[in-house]
């Protein structure tokens, strides 16, 4: 049974590939440039935000150095998201350990499919221990747990969280020029809202949630900077209605952003 996958709803059409994915809900508008945009990683190594080349020689490749302001942006938007969604938006919110047992990766469905993804813990050169606790790939993988084989009564719903946390995933496959920079690597941050509701106010509990990560771009506090080609600073893009009925194996209905807009918040407006 945990090899099958979620079952699409019913709303999602029939496709072979990524291509067969309409876009259902789009925010702000692509930019258009009169000179040839700079990728992510020309812009950081320009600005000095990032240093690839040594964050290689500590960790090897797929992890980043912040540096300078490059360090304080990541702070400040961590900081930023969880005070706007714990303060605004009604989320409580937690901090998980960032290690956890298999049973958590088995109730999230990223184990059995995605075990040869994660990174095993022993402690020492204990190797016998690999198994028992495993870095976790994202903060859905603790949250989404906590109230794990327990009985929540009606009223009680919904109930709304929201965490930061690293996540450390082995992205097999992901070297190469189309991974280059800050994409698919091994260990990035993220503020992660997981919120369980009742099953007949799924729908219009989406349709809520959509507005969450829209009200980020709409905050009056910041002055938003967009640029195309985008580090994994994540706070607009296009959404797009992933297809699971084309007979590949997946975790049933998501929802993803396409990579335009990425956005830097800089100072308060004056």
């Amino acid at each position: 049974m945990l090899q099958l996958p979620n079952l699409p709803h019913e709303s999602v059409p029939v496709g072979k590939s990524a291509e067969d994915n309409p876009v259902t809900r789009t925010f702000g508008q692509k930019p258009e440039f009169a000179f040839k945009a700079k990728t992510h990683v020309e812009l950081c190594e320009l600005l000095k935000l990032v240093d690839f080349a040594r964050a290689v020689k500590l960790s090897g490749s797929g992890f980043i150095l912040y540096t300078n302001w490059g360090a304080k942006l990541e702070r400040a938007l961590i900081q930023f998201l969880l005070d706007l969604h714990s303060n605004e938006h009604g989320y409580t919110e937690v901090s998980p350990p960032f290690m956890v047992a298999p049973q958590c990766l088995v109730g999230v469905g990223q184990f059995p499919k995605f075990k040869d993804q994660y990174y095993g813990v022993a402690e020492g050169d204990k190797t016998e221990e690999l198994g028992k606790l495993y870095l976790i790939p994202t903060a859905e993988t603790p949250v989404a747990n906590i109230h794990r084989e327990e009985i929540l009564k009606e009223a009680q719903l919904p109930v709304r969280y929201c965490a930061y946390t690293p996540c450390f995933r082995g992205e097999a496959g992901a070297a190469g020029v189309g991974t280059r920079g800050m994409i698919r690597v091994h260990q990035f941050d993220k503020v992660e809202l997981i919120k369980s509701s009742r099953r007949k106010t799924v729908t219009t509990s989406t349709r809520k949630w959509w507005s969450t990560p829209n009200a980020c771009c709409n905050c009056s506090a910041c002055i938003i900077v967009w640029y195309y080609s985008a580090p994994a600073i994540w706070v607009s893009a296009a959404r797009k209605r992933t297809t699971s009925k084309c007979g590949h194996p997946g975790r049933g209905v998501t929802w993803k952003c396409r990579a335009y807009p990425i956005a830097r918040i800089s100072r308060h407006a004056e």
